[in-house]
């Protein structure tokens, strides 16, 4: 039987995994990168992975994503870790609208074994607010 979050579910996972981040320094479960290093990375050539976890019309939407990002919903990122265990190794980025939901994105992958783990400070409304470029195509990669 698989889980399904309902928005009330969703919002105490949320809770439980903020209170769990309060007890701990960010150090100790993720890295913050701001938009501006991000691009620059990313146009060098780095191979961070970058998973946003905002819904798929989210990740379509107004804000768009950034190119080449992964769409994982957040609701469903407990059930797909299994899919994401080639990653343990690389450094993956997680992207939401504004650093929430990444953060608690976050929280599961370092509970799953994740160590290289960093978070879009700002989320997309940073990175738009920048002007730097964003792709609107609803396929995630």
């Amino acid at each position: 039987m698989s889980a399904r979050f309902t928005p009330a579910g969703l919002a105490a996972a949320l809770a439980r995994l903020f209170a769990r981040i309060a007890g701990r320094r960010p150090a100790e479960v993720f890295a913050w990168i701001d938009a501006p290093t991000l691009f620059e990375r990313r146009r060098a050539g780095d191979e961070a992975v970058v998973i946003d976890v905002r819904g798929a019309d989210e990740f379509a939407g107004e804000l768009g994503h950034l190119e080449d990002a992964r769409n994982i919903p957040l609701n469903e990122l407990p059930q797909r870790i299994g899919a994401l265990a080639p990653l343990e190794g690389r450094e993956i980025v997680l992207v939401c609208k504004t650093q929430m939901r990444s953060a608690g994105a976050a929280a599961i992958l370092k509970d799953a074994g994740f160590r290289n783990l960093a978070v879009l400070r700002g989320g997309m409304v940073e990175w738009n607010r920048q002007g730097l470029p964003v792709s609107r195509d609803p396929r995630s990669a």
